[in-house]
């Protein structure tokens, strides 16, 4: 009879050897997805709260689509040059912000420059953080070090928008407070914690 891999028998045991930022920025990452649920009611936001027609409404948040695809090269180069926890750290503490002052956007050009900044700032995050896991384990690691921060962005987006409609039926207002507490807090936990240089990128060639 074939014996299975060590692999399969013991699939947790690769995670013993992940450095401490892995697991600092797997409850980040938590954190800030548990709170993320802002964008899946944004268009019931914009027409029941705000009275918005559906087509403004869609618009605004095909805008935000648009903000995140400016996002993604900006968010890189600047993890080139400043270093990708620091691009997290930003994106983070400042979506949280604007998290709160999208409250007193009522207006139609008001809530397009929230949505347009809350988009670039918030996905901003995204490559950063691909960049620093990739940074933080040397190759062999790198596939047991992105499946734990894939797992902390599904639990937390399991959390979220299920929270955020039971907050819908309650206040529309209370989910931009939550998402916003949740996304502060994450950036608290990154900001708190050192983290190393990187020092696995020229292994990955």
């Amino acid at each position: 009879m074939r014996r299975m891999p060590a692999t399969l028998l013991r699939p947790w045991r690769g995670l013993r050897g992940l450095p401490r930022e892995v697991w600092v920025l797997f409850t980040a990452t938590l954190v800030n997805r548990s709170g993320s649920m802002v964008l899946p009611f944004l268009v019931l936001y914009l027409t029941r709260e705000l009275a918005f027609s559906a087509g403004t409404a869609g618009l605004i948040v095909m805008l935000y689509g648009a903000g995140a695809l400016i996002a993604a090269p900006i968010s890189g180069a600047l993890s080139d040059l400043l270093g990708p926890i620091h691009v997290m750290r930003a994106s983070l503490l400042s979506s949280g912000a604007i998290l709160f002052l999208f409250l007193f956007a009522r207006d139609v050009p008001s809530v397009v420059v929230a949505t347009f900044f809350l988009s670039v700032v918030t996905e901003a995050f995204r490559p950063a953080s691909m960049a620093i896991v990739g940074d933080l384990v040397p190759p062999e690691q790198r596939k047991t070090a992105f499946a734990v921060n894939r797992l902390a962005i599904n639990l937390g987006m399991s959390v979220g928008p299920a929270l955020g409609g039971y907050l819908a039926d309650v206040s529309f207002r209370s989910i931009f407070v939550v998402n916003g507490s949740c996304t502060l807090a994450a950036g608290v936990i990154l900001a708190s914690s050192s983290f190393r240089r990187a020092r696995h990128h020229a292994e990955a060639h």
